[in-house]
């Protein structure tokens, strides 16, 4: 039951699915297939997923965590994820919809995180994929486009994570 809970994690999926487009990337109409469907499994098991589990990594617990409230976002989410795979399809631009995915991906696993180290790794996962999906323009401003970007998420995720160590030491607890 314990591998189910894990892999049933929404943002999981959609990691798993970046992974599957990557493997299927010549095989076109297996591509488009996985980039419409991960959107909607994601969902899916979103609202089948039970309320908090834990993943626990040595003596760090993952903890995540859904409400309402999540549930809605992470929905939209994955709305907007999918309009943005199938315009991207329109488009023949398939490293955008992998990128997308991981992004997609890293959105929901912190929009679901109950602990300040879960949220670190999304947004900085989030920053990855983002600039990697500006750098890939076919435009000659997208690589500084993405330079910028990457430094001014860099320096703001540096700005979160102080604040996240003073909270983690004034409370000594990595749950929010």
């Amino acid at each position: 039951m314990e591998y189910f809970i894990i892999i049933s994690h929404p943002s999981l999926i959609l990691f798993l699915s970046a992974i599957s487009l990557i493997l299927f990337f010549k095989y076109d109409k297996i591509f488009k297939l996985i980039a419409l469907l991960a959107p909607f499994l994601s969902c899916l098991l979103l609202n089948y997923s039970p309320e908090k589990f834990y993943i626990s990594i040595q003596h760090i617990s993952l903890i995540h965590e859904k409400s309402h409230s999540n549930i809605y976002i992470c929905d939209i989410f994955n709305a907007v994820l999918f309009l943005a795979n199938l315009f991207a399809l329109a488009k023949n631009k398939k490293l955008e919809i992998i990128y997308g995915t991981c992004y997609g991906a890293s959105s929901i696993a912190c929009i679901l995180a109950a602990d300040y180290i879960s949220i670190i790794i999304s947004l900085e996962l989030m920053m990855i994929f983002s600039s990697i999906i500006i750098f890939i323009g076919n435009k000659s401003e997208s690589s500084s486009s993405a330079k910028k970007y990457f430094l001014t998420h860099f320096l703001s995720g540096n700005m979160i994570l102080f604040g996240f160590i003073y909270l983690i030491n004034k409370t000594n607890s990595f749950e929010i």
